[in-house]
């Protein structure tokens, strides 16, 4: 599972790398998701 995630990270942060700025917001809305749903595990 923790590797999984991992792997879901690493292509979200490429996928953010090649997207332009005004993605920004998008970004940091599924990055706190995202905590929340690590939190909850």
């Amino acid at each position: 599972m923790k590797y999984l995630l991992q792997t879901e990270l690493r292509n979200f942060v490429k996928f953010l790398k090649k997207s332009p700025l005004s993605h920004l917001p998008i970004f940091y809305f599924s990055l706190h998701l995202l905590l929340a749903y690590l939190n909850v595990l």
